[in-house]
């Protein structure tokens, strides 16, 4: 009676033994399923990607913008906002990251990179956007006014990241120091409306 007992053990052990895991088959249909589903999913990701990096960068020009303004009230003195870049015409779209857009006290004369981050009030650095093609309207500077916080002219800042007609730019009116960010073509782009 011992040994039935000890064979039944034995065999019911064995048998669980036997059915653990996946087959080959079974491994690869699943393999196969999966990567369906990742290549179907990887352009909406990179779709997002781009849309949450157009919206950082459309963003910070809009914050920086409205400290600019406010700075420029609260110490009652115009502030420049500055484009610069050491090499190449800043009205160019560039997309190496080699800028900065700051916030300069109006006797500032910073014509470089590092002058305008030793100089600046507030300062945004181009590297943190490398890869947006990026580029600005005004030839040299915008003068914020110390009474109204209102640009010298209009402001306008335009990016895309690999299609140029999904352009995106913000702008700074000169009249009532409105600021919005729209999309440049019709249609819009990246869920902003078109301007």
């Amino acid at each position: 009676m011992a040994r039935e007992k000890d064979s039944y053990l034995h065999s019911i052990h064995c048998s669980e033994f036997r059915f653990n895991g996946f087959t080959l088959l079974e491994l690869m249909i699943t393999l196969s399923i999966l990567s369906v589903l990742l290549m179907t999913a990887a352009p909406s990701f990179t779709q997002l990607l781009e849309k949450n990096k157009v919206k950082n960068i459309s963003a910070d020009i809009e914050g920086f913008l409205l400290q600019a303004k406010s700075e420029s009230v609260m110490r009652n003195e115009p502030l420049k906002v500055k484009y610069i870049r050491d090499s190449g015409d800043i009205t160019e779209y560039h997309n190496d990251g080699q800028w900065v857009l700051a916030l300069l006290p109006a006797s500032s004369v910073a014509s470089t990179i590092s002058n305008a981050k030793s100089d600046a009030i507030q300062i945004i650095l181009g590297n943190k956007y490398k890869g947006i093609n990026f580029k600005v309207s005004m030839s040299s500077y915008l003068t914020m006014d110390s009474s109204r916080g209102t640009p010298n002219t209009t402001g306008q800042f335009y990016f895309y990241i690999t299609d140029s007609s999904k352009e995106v730019q913000v702008i700074l009116n000169r009249l009532t120091g409105r600021i919005r960010s729209c999309s440049v073509t019709s249609g819009g782009a990246y869920e902003f409306k078109p301007c």
